[in-house]
């Protein structure tokens, strides 16, 4: 997965250039907004889309496949103070693992903005970014804090999304976005400096090729090159991942631990995809529940069993999934959460920010490859600083004195 693909950001902002087309089926959803409502704060909720994604057995993309365009991002000369995504079908049912349509990840970035870990590729930065648990940004602290993404009136935002369908049938999803802000001006609030920190390399497609053993560990380092203070750590590992520590100068300031099968959403089995017919009408009285189909698929996409239960398509224990099932278990569990922190205190310029992921292959099951083996795993996190304001030197006045002759 290129989530961070340097090239595909360049060539984003490229086309941004010759384009201000937006993909968005409709206008934004105004929403309530949760945090500083006195100072007139906004919640607005899009959807964009629809992504078509070929059936698991499609012989070029095996059901994985990744988007790219300028987003229609709902504010601009405004401070993001929280931002959230999630993945839908168009009737608005949710798209999850437990329905074989994935939020494998998705990458926003601003093509106005320096990078602070990737600097000399091109003007762009990321500023956000999810897998499929959906980990919610939320600066405020209670509104004790004053701080958020900054948008500029003219940036062009983008995103990078790669969707993962598990069905035999080709499916649309629509990724949600929900984002609450403030007007630029609002006093008193500052701009974060969003930090990639990536065990694959700061500036590359930010996955690792599985090693033989079961269980292993993958790391990084990064010198800051500026002082501040750490508002939030978010971090990010694939099934099979135990947690991702976040260090500064060696000590461990941040455990994300990883938490599987915590709601139904992540909860899967083997062969509850994959053997849909394609073109096949449901029998009468045949419930669609437990399959949730995209806009403009027909809904004649898989023939239940006598004694089949609704919920999940429960097929027998060994049926093909299509590649992304690989236990002899009956039950799969996903990663659902991962712990996120906050408030972690100052950093100097010189500090020494580390990651380290922790796998264990025996004690979660991995994610199958689309062309054999496992898939490549991943350890990343994204930490938001608030940086010093650099030091305005004083200019002492001379005041000139003349001499007047007496």
């Amino acid at each position: 997965m290129k989530i961070t693909s340097i090239g595909t950001l360049i060539s984003l902002g490229s086309h941004a250039l010759a384009s201000t087309f937006n993909k968005r089926d409709e206008e934004p959803q105004i929403l309530d907004p949760q945090t500083f409502v006195s100072l007139g704060s906004s919640r607005v909720r899009t959807r964009n889309g629809p992504f078509l994604v070929p059936g698991v057995h499609d012989a070029e993309t095996m059901g994985m496949k990744s988007f790219e365009d300028i987003l229609a991002f709902p504010c601009s000369d405004c401070i993001v103070t929280s931002i959230v995504g999630d993945l839908e079908f168009a009737d608005g049912s949710s798209a999850n693992a437990n329905t074989g349509m994935w939020l494998h990840h998705t990458l926003v970035a601003n093509l106005n903005q320096t990078d602070a870990t990737c600097e000399g590729f091109g003007q762009f930065s990321r500023i956000w970014a999810s897998g499929n648990e959906r980990t919610a940004l939320d600066f405020s602290s209670g509104e004790t804090r004053k701080a958020g993404i900054y948008i500029g009136e003219d940036d062009v935002i983008v995103h990078i999304t790669e969707l993962m369908n598990e069905s035999a049938l080709e499916r649309e999803a629509y990724l949600v976005l929900e984002v609450e802000y403030l007007p630029a001006s609002t006093p008193d609030f500052r701009p974060v400096t969003p930090i990639w920190l990536d065990v694959a390399g700061h500036c590359t497609n930010s996955t690792v090729n599985v090693p033989e053993e079961a269980v292993f560990e993958l790391d990084m380092e990064w010198t800051a090159d500026f002082a501040g203070e750490i508002l939030h750590e978010i971090g990010h590992v694939h099934d099979g991942g135990v947690k991702l520590d976040f260090f500064i100068n060696g000590k461990a300031v941040c455990e994300n631990v990883a938490r599987y099968g915590e709601s139904e959403e992540y909860i899967t089995h083997v062969g509850m995809f994959g053997g849909e017919e394609v073109d096949h009408e449901h029998e009468e009285g045949e419930g669609d529940e437990g399959h949730t189909h995209g806009e403009g698929e027909e809904e004649e996409g898989h023939t239940h069993e006598e004694g089949e239960g609704e919920e999940g398509h429960a097929h027998g224990e060994g049926e093909q999934e299509g590649g992304h099932d690989h236990s002899s278990s009956e039950h799969l569990v996903h990663i659902s959460s991962i712990n996120r922190c906050e408030e972690l205190g100052r950093f100097a310029a010189g500090d020494v920010f580390s990651l380290k992921a922790y796998y264990d292959m025996s004690v979660h099951t991995p994610m199958a490859g689309h062309h054999g083996g496992l898939e490549p795993v991943m350890g990343i996190s994204l930490v938001y600083v608030l940086a010093d304001e650099p030091e305005v030197e004083e200019v002492e006045e001379v005041e000139e004195v003349e001499e007047v002759e007496g």
